[in-house]
């Protein structure tokens, strides 16, 4: 039987493959088979995914000081327009997730730096991706994942720090 909140939601026999629960959940294969979003991991992919949402909205704010409304006068040249912004959120939203995913790490560190780092680095990874984008989709995703990189050494560096922090107050409580 597997259950999901006291409730018989299936009733399958595990076969050799499957792997039983203790709490009478069954995966098979991939799939854990529970009907919600048990595991933290996903929850905060999903969550890094939805905040990285910054990037393509940081390239059409910058496409828009740059070229201005004024392209689209007409109805064939914003629904071209469109079908453009519809393929730069499809393209460049993952291109944001190694910097999303620095900056959250981050903020559970230190608010103060994490934001200091995201007003620095956003822009200056924005302006990348457009540079990038000359490249292609690659172009892009290499070019932000560069900028990135000090946002992941911060985050080393503030864990080095809170390591010795711990290591120095062990000493003293000896």
């Amino acid at each position: 039987m597997l259950y999901f909140d006291t409730q018989v939601i299936l009733d399958i026999e595990p076969d050799s493959t499957d792997k039983v629960f203790a709490r009478g959940q069954v995966e098979a294969g991939f799939f854990k088979m529970t009907g919600k979003l048990n595991s933290p991991l996903a929850r905060s992919f999903l969550k890094s995914l939805l905040y990285s949402v910054w990037l393509p909205v940081s390239i059409l704010v910058l496409s828009l000081i740059r070229f201005g409304i004024e392209g689209w006068s007409s109805f064939d040249d914003l629904q071209s327009s469109l079908a453009t912004i519809g393929w730069l959120f499809l393209l460049t939203w993952p291109c944001g997730l190694p910097l999303t995913i620095a900056l959250r790490k981050l903020y559970r560190r230190s608010r103060a730096i994490a934001y200091l780092t995201a007003v620095v680095l956003i822009p200056l990874s924005a302006v990348a991706a457009i540079t990038g984008g000359l490249l292609g989709p690659i172009g892009i995703l290499g070019y932000t994942a560069v900028f990135s990189l000090p946002a992941w050494l911060i985050l080393c560096i503030s864990h080095l720090r809170q390591q010795w922090r711990q290591r120095n107050q062990a000493n003293r409580n000896r």
